[in-house]
């Protein structure tokens, strides 16, 4: 991969290869990668679980967990090679030379030590710093990436900080001895979407800042098209496709990134275009295709694909494809891959009467303290609710952690214990079906995020199953094997699945285990609480679009609980936005996309990323002001009101109602038909690909 012309290389990799398990059984998960990078200047690095992203970078750092070698290659920093350099050395330059920021702050952050001590450390050991000066010292530094009161946070600890400050945190940590190079690994996966773009941007200035280099690794192409100047698209341990930014989005020419871009929905193409997620699972790095390894789930390929292995070779200005057909069939590819669209709400919906009402749903949770637990408070994690979901559609539910999402949909199944309020399940009262164990599970089913937490890790896939027939009588004992079938091919697996326990599946299967589980007892309405968050981007289409097909042929009712507002655009009917434990808006999809009536649901919208440079580096974001409210003492108002820019006194001593607008929405902002609020959200409007 080429460096942008004219720069000095400051990172230089050549032929990386990294193996695990003895010389007799080696498993290699990278082969022979090279980049090279320039001071001040972006990479990102993206492809699916697996591909090799984070393997090559520990590589770099010599930081390869145990059993993990490097078999061939080179790894140069300013012309010193590391993968000699004596141990000792190789510490300070991770310090001062290279620096990295991980995904999970929580873990990589010691929780017996303050903030403070973690961050004086590297500063102590590699500037040698007194303890004083190095905790004045690291108070700036919190303060320098945007964390309020830093000099009293010194003395907090990790668990006492939110999500968006603990990684704040990592990345002080990280900028502390001013490295040349930070490789920040999927830094923004857990966090929020508002807060994902603070962090996104925050990194960015710190690179221009500090002239770094800077090594961006993700597996959503919409955060790298911000941020990098350069894209590396890696598969099976492998770069396929190396460009700029502008070249990589706008036109790809390997079947693998072009399939990327195709499986993530955007909020600038319209929201009917299908997702066309790609075919098939990565390949196992320890029994490898031959040739391409990507040919198994290439709709282009042909036969020279499965005899021979591409190399990495020009392909037009300063790209680098590893295809066969990467010249003169790249542009048709191209628009064979993204070309055709579909309504994906198209196709009959079986009919049907009645809905899943909510009014003034409420659900407290007591605070205690002290030796003898003792109430000394309450936590309004849901206080005033209302919704509606007509059945056979979806509401999909939104908004940052903590807003009450799940507590939401864990009181509709009597999950969750409901202080006030009034549900209506089609026609019938919660409070007369939800003792009856007989009819409330028919009624309702909830597919939880983590598939794996959520099966029997002892139990087969058949034996799950069929547990759940037989104890609601579902299958005599003589049948369940067929039901057990029939429901493994109503979601598109095989019969042998039933065989395999949870560990022996992909992430993609075990969810696809835990809906075809939901639907065993045949539910009129299922609660999806963020099924696809933990997904590659390829398995996620696969998901939404059999969650859809199930939709049209069963008329199931929805409620689909995401922080991922593009795939809520594309299978929602409805959407509403929740902050605080409030609704503060509910719209149709289309309209709430394209003219959010509330500050809040605009600040939401305007950090979702896109997957196109030219767009995502031109647009103008509207940040929260201010850390979400306490649900153990929610201020008087509005909720949001501490973080809107619009905000008067009004809004600060009085709760706005729930209200319906001209034009179908029901929002609740005592401002939102204001000329300033109204002008301001237009001026900072998000460019999606329909218009109501």
């Amino acid at each position: 991969m080429t460096m942008a012309p004219g720069r000095k290389p400051l990172l230089d990799v050549r032929g990386l290869s990294v193996a695990y398990g003895g010389p007799a059984r080696q498993t290699h998960v990278v082969r022979d990668v090279s980049f090279s990078l320039g001071a001040g200047e972006a990479l990102g690095v993206v492809g699916e679980s697996g591909s090799g992203k984070t393997q090559t970078m520990l590589a770099v750092l010599r930081l390869l967990p145990r059993g993990g070698t490097v078999t061939a290659g080179s790894v140069r920093l300013d012309g010193c090679e590391l993968l000699t350099l004596p141990a000792g050395e190789m510490r300070h330059v991770r310090g001062r030379g290279i620096a990295f920021v991980s995904q999970d702050a929580l873990s990589a952050l010691n929780p017996a030590m303050t903030v403070g001590a973690q961050i004086a450390e590297p500063l102590i050991f590699n500037e040698g710093m007194e303890e004083a000066a190095a905790l004045a010292r690291s108070a700036e530094l919190l303060d320098h990436v945007g964390i309020p009161g830093a000099k009293a946070r010194l003395s907090s600890y990790p668990h006492q900080l939110s999500g968006g400050m603990r990684q704040r945190v990592l990345i002080a940590m990280a900028i502390s001895c001013r490295p040349k190079l930070l490789i920040a690994d999927e830094p923004t996966t857990a966090l929020d979407v508002t807060i994902q773009a603070q962090i996104l941007r925050l990194i960015d200035d710190l690179r221009r800042e500090l002239n770094m280099a800077l090594v961006l690794i993700s597996h959503d192409l919409g955060v790298v098209a911000g941020v990098a100047d350069r894209v590396a698209i890696m598969y099976a341990g492998r770069i396929v496709e190396t460009a700029s930014a502008g070249a990589v989005f706008g036109h790809p020419v390997h079947p693998y990134t072009s399939a990327l871009l195709a499986a993530k929905p955007r909020l600038d193409r319209p929201a009917e275009r299908a997702l066309r997620p790609i075919p098939g699972l990565p390949p196992d790095p320890a029994q490898p295709p031959p040739g391409c390894a990507f040919h198994p789930r290439c709709v282009h390929r042909i036969a020279r694909c499965a005899e021979e292995l591409p190399p990495l070779s020009p392909a037009g200005g300063d790209r680098l494809a590893a295809c066969w057909l990467a010249g003169e069939f790249a542009e048709s590819k191209a628009a064979a891959v993204n070309g055709t669209e579909s309504n994906t709400h198209a196709g009959p919906v079986i009919a049907g009467t009645g809905e899943i009402a909510v009014e003034d749903l409420s659900v407290r949770f007591p605070v205690r303290t002290g030796v003898l637990r003792r109430v000394t408070g309450t936590v309004r994690a849901v206080d005033g609710v209302s919704l509606s979901i007509p059945r056979g559609e979806t509401l999909g539910l939104v908004g940052e952690s903590g807003s009450g999402k799940t507590t939401t949909g864990r009181a509709l199944l009597g999950l969750a214990p409901m202080a006030d309020g009034r549900i209506r399940y089609f026609g019938r009262d919660f409070a007369e079906i939800k003792n009856d164990p007989g009819v409330l599970p028919r009624l309702g089913q909830m597919v939880f995020q983590d598939p794996y937490g959520s099966l029997n890790p002892r139990m087969t896939v058949g034996a799950a199953l069929g547990e759940v027939l037989s104890v609601h009588g579902l299958a005599r004992e003589t049948g369940v094997a067929a039901r057990v079938n029939a429901l493994l091919d109503s979601v598109g697996l095989r019969s042998e699945i039933a065989l395999k326990h949870p560990h022996e599946l992909s992430g993609g299967q075990r969810q696809r285990i835990a809906i075809a589980r939901a639907l065993a007892i045949e539910p009129r309405f299922i609660v999806c609480d963020e099924v696809v968050s933990a997904l590659d981007v390829s398995i996620q289409g696969q998901i939404v679009n059999l969650l859809m097909e199930l939709q049209r042929e069963r008329g199931l009712t929805y409620l689909f609980i995401s922080h991922d507002l593009s795939v809520v655009r594309h299978i929602s009917h409805r959407i509403a936005v929740m902050y605080g434990g409030k609704v503060m808006e509910t719209a149709p999809r289309n309209r709430l996309f394209t003219a959010p009536r509330h500050p809040y649901t605009h600040a939401l919208l305007s950090a979702v990323p896109v997957a196109d440079p030219k767009i995502e580096r031109g647009r103008v974001r509207v940040e929260p002001r201010g850390e979400p409210p306490d649900p153990a003492d929610p201020p008087p108002g509005c909720r949001f009101h501490r973080s809107c820019r619009f905000a008067v006194e009004r809004c600060k001593t009085e709760t706005p109602r729930l209200e319906r607008t001209d034009d179908d929405h029901l929002v609740a902002c005592h401002r939102w038909a204001s000329d300033e609020v109204q002008t301001a959200l237009t001026a900072t409007a998000i460019p999606v690909g329909e218009r109501p």
